[in-house]
């Protein structure tokens, strides 16, 4: 059962914060080689000031020599909760102290910081070698990563003994993020009052190591922090019993490889495989943070699963700053860059720089697969393409030296006063703002001549802008709101009663000009008779609404990719056939559109400059090798030409399709080679070695175990020979070629079969056509991937590392909507230790319940498989 450690009292001694010992065994006094207690997060019991903490202390060697026959006496200290209870001092003298479970003995100062106990907790959680039972084992010793590994391998391990009970601390933190409370509501009596007649009481059974605390902020914050401490080991013993497993290296002789091969993807089933999502969140421009998310994905739920890691406050958003901070992650937590197969991040030029740099330093192994940048979650691309104003000419952005110019007028027309009042209002769009101000007076005369053509073209912003001064007209007058509410009675345009209310752009909220549109198209009778009035006349004209009719059939698509590649359940393997799916459909609609609409309409140029955007990203990931690769896996994009078009044979006499599955297994084998870490064993395996053989030959049992001496592992190699992963490759590319070819036949003709399962399950949903295509895209490969993914053994460990690479960094936005929630409760002056605490047991607590799972003694696996049930069983 999980019991957290909260430091509480120091020992009566005055003894330091700091521990630094010589490792000597109680029983030989023989002086060892000298280690430190330390951490670089040191939280103390929380107090207005914090006390210094002392960074080192060395013993000197010949320090023990007099202690040849020490008496140790128990370490008097307040509360049954004190850490102290694990160590001894020394009579003679106090400042030597033993830990009473691993006998190694400890320098104390004490005279430096005495009330911190950090460095002991830190002790009996990290590094010692037989810690008490509700602490952690030292994940620096092999022996305790090959117990975790064993317990993975378990497939009978009982989960229900990682239960534990609630605390009113556990209580405490839901209530304080659930409705993003302020820590000070536990400093009020009345509050804590309520807080116990709520029939929140946990069972009887307390936490051993909380039920004689207080709750107050004193011991909440604590208790946050021991919280965090767990997350943190559950993270760093998953990671390195991972990594322990990934980097097993493996001899075997050529006529065992189908056996050690099906050997190895079975303990790679036991292996989590991790994405890093990262990007630069600003706390109202006041403080900015770096956060670092791990993304792994859940086979069975079929979804991605985020979980931040790291809130820090970050000095710079230059690539040099971020790379260290990240540098610093990878230390932290041993064997992350050997299970790290992706990243994703926003395209800042600054980001995009990092994975390159990671490389360059070493920090990526060859695991990692490829980097995925933001494809388009945000409304920037519909913005910059549908809604901004474009030149005549070119149909593309104004010029550097244009756009430069027009800012520079921008800023000084919206620049401070001296007392803090801004000289002008500042509008929507301050750069179309000052192109529709046809203020061409400080146009240089080399720009002048341009000037009357820059609104040659109609787009949406006219829409928005035109929308937005209707709505502030209607509601500054009586008059105007009886005169709507009239005729939205009229045309039968209300909801319970009320009229439909015309919807505000703001750039702030995604998906705002979507509903702009929509609303105005649902209200153009409305609006159309609005229009003869005298008061509320000439905002809106057919021209405008075949402007909006466009748009909307633009952008309702859109909304429906946006809100797939948002989704949990898709990854990187579904992005290019939904991009490909809109491409399509915006390529035929614009065709259409042209060939059918009226010449006097002047909005096909910021059209065609959307198409010229989309067709920029399909470019980007389909010179994505991992992105292609990926998708070939999707049922619904295997017989895509798009792979025919890609991939042209040099011979012609090869068939088009037999060439796309060699180029493909040959890359998929070049991929799958340094997971699998398995070299041939050249000794001994002459006579017994058939190269012509095939690796769908059935091999008799009898013959494996005979031949169980041919699988080795590299550790247990006394031949010492090389080991070449690369040996494998030729045969390991022949056995993915015939799984692809079987693959892609089975998945043509079970696709209707999928798809039409898939619709039964949704048979309520009401999507439109193009939405039903996009779940479908997702959806049915995973109802084909759960039934058959036993006949492709390679083929699904391949897919299961795609599926671990988000679509894109969809991941990050959600991690600062986090995090604006969590920064609201500041105004208490929370420190960026308490901030960061939150921000990550929030984020826990989002995916697993860490309230009910002791989670220092459970796999991540084991945590998931308990959260599900713990939920179904809270399912009225």
């Amino acid at each position: 059962m999980l019991s957290h450690n909260i430091p509480d009292s120091p020992p009566t001694d005055n003894a330091s914060s700091k521990l630094v010992l010589s490792q000597v065994d109680s029983e030989d006094i023989s002086i060892s080689e000298e280690s430190s207690l330390t951490s670089d997060n040191c939280f103390s019991t929380p107090t207005n000031k914090r006390r210094k903490i002392i960074k080192e202390l060395v013993l000197p060697p010949d320090h023990l020599l007099q202690f040849e026959d020490p008496e140790w006496v128990r370490i008097d200290s307040k509360g049954k909760n004190s850490v102290w209870k694990y160590f001894k001092q020394n009579k003679k003298n106090y400042s030597i102290l033993k830990c009473n479970n691993c006998h190694k003995i400890f320098n104390c100062d004490k005279e430096k910081a005495r009330y911190n106990s950090e460095p002991a907790e830190s002790h009996l959680r990290n590094s010692c070698s037989n810690p008490p039972d509700h602490f952690h084992g030292n994940l620096n010793d092999e022996k305790t990563i090959k117990e975790i590994c064993k317990k993975k391998k378990d497939g009978n391990r009982k989960l229900n003994q990682h239960l534990r009970k609630l605390t009113y601390f556990d209580i405490a933190i839901q209530m304080t993020l659930e409705f993003r409370l302020s820590l000070n509501w536990i400093s009020s009596k009345t509050s804590r009052r309520i807080f116990s007649c709520m029939n929140l009481e946990p069972d009887n059974n307390e936490n051993s190591r909380t039920e004689h605390l207080t709750l107050n902020k004193s011991s909440m914050c604590s208790y946050i922090n021991t919280t965090v401490k767990d997350i943190d080991y559950f993270w760093k013993s998953e990671i390195a019993s991972s990594a322990y497993l990934l980097e097993k290296k493996t001899f075997t002789k050529k006529y065992n490889f189908p056996f050690t091969l099906a050997e190895r993807l079975k303990e790679l089933g036991n292996v989590t495989f991790m994405s890093l999502v990262f990007d630069h969140w600003s706390n109202h421009k006041i403080t900015n943070y770096l956060g670092v998310s791990l993304v792994t994905y859940d086979e069975k739920e079929g979804k991605q699963l985020p979980f931040l890691i790291k809130m820090d406050r970050s000095p710079s958003g230059k690539k040099v700053d971020i790379n260290n901070q990240l540098a610093k992650i990878f230390n932290t937590y041993a064997g992350l860059s050997t299970i790290t197969v992706g990243m994703s991040t926003d395209n800042a030029t600054n980001i995009l720089k990092v994975p390159k740099q990671l490389a360059n330093n070493d920090l990526l192994s060859s695991h990692f697969l490829d980097h995925v940048p933001c494809l388009f979650n945000s409304a920037n691309t519909m913005n910059s393409t549908l809604f901004d104003m474009v030149a005549k000419s070119g149909f593309g952005d104004i010029d550097s030296e244009r756009e430069s110019e027009i800012f520079e007028l921008a800023a000084m027309k919206y620049q401070l006063k001296s007392d803090g009042s801004r000289s002008g209002v500042i509008k929507q769009d301050i750069f179309t703002e000052f192109l529709l101000s046809n203020d061409t007076k400080n146009i240089s005369a080399k720009n002048e001549a341009e000037s009357s053509d820059l609104l040659t073209f109609l787009t949406g912003d006219v829409i928005l802008k035109k929308n937005n001064q209707l709505v502030l007209d209607i509601k500054t007058s009586r008059s105007n709101q009886e005169l709507y509410r009239t005729l939205c009675e009229k045309h039968k345009k209300s909801y319970m009663g009320e009229p439909l209310a015309l919807k505000i752009y703001t750039k702030t909220r995604r998906l705002s000009a979507l509903e702009v549109l929509t609303r105005l198209y649902e209200l153009k009778p409305v609006l159309m008779e609005l229009n003869k009035s005298v008061e509320l006349g000439g905002f809106l004209e057919e021209d405008d609404f075949i402007l909006i009719e466009d748009l909307t059939e633009i952008l309702l698509p859109f909304q429906s990719v946006c809100e797939m590649l948002s989704n949990d359940a898709c990854t990187v393997k579904s992005t290019l056939p939904l991009l490909v799916s809109y491409k399509n459909l915006t390529d035929k609609m614009f065709v259409d559109k042209i060939k059918s609409s009226n010449t006097k309409y002047r909005h096909f140029s910021c059209f065609i400059r959307f198409k010229q955007r989309m067709d920029s990203y399909y470019e980007m990931y389909i010179n994505m090798e991992d992105c292609l690769l990926s998708s070939y896996l999707n049922i619904t994009f295997v017989n895509n030409p798009v792979f025919v078009q890609h991939f042209v044979p040099t011979n012609k006499d090869i068939k088009k399709r037999e060439h796309v599955s060699r180029v493909i297994s040959q890359k998929l084998a070049t991929i799958l080679v340094p997971f699998l870490n398995i070299s041939y064993s050249s000794f001994g395996d002459r006579e017994k070695t058939d190269t012509n053989s095939s690796f769908g030959e059935d091999f008799n049992a009898a013959d494996y175990l005979d031949n169980l001496s041919g699988i080795q592992e590299g550790e247990g190699n006394d031949i010492n020979e090389p080991f070449d992963e690369f040996s494998i490759k030729g045969d390991l590319q022949e056995k993915i070629k015939t799984e692809l070819e079987q693959y892609r036949e089975l998945a043509l003709s079970s696709i209707e079969e999928c798809i039409r399962e898939f619709s039964k399950q949704h048979s309520n949903e009401d999507w439109s056509e193009f939405g039903q295509q996009v779940q479908v895209i997702v959806g049915a490969d995973r109802i084909f991937w759960s039934k058959y993914k036993g006949y492709f053994p390679l083929l699904s460990f391949a897919n299961r590392l795609f599926n671990s690479l988000p679509s894109t960094s969809i991941h990050a936005e959600r991690l600062f909507s986090l995090a604006a929630q969590i920064s609201e409760q500041r105004r208490n002056q929370l420190s960026d230790q308490v901030f960061e605490d939150l921000c990550v047991i929030r984020s826990f607590l989002l995916r697993l319940r860490l309230d009910s799972i002791n989670i220092t003694d459970c796999t991540l696996t084991d945590a998931l498989s308990l959260t599900k049930k713990l939920n179904s069983k809270e399912k009225p």
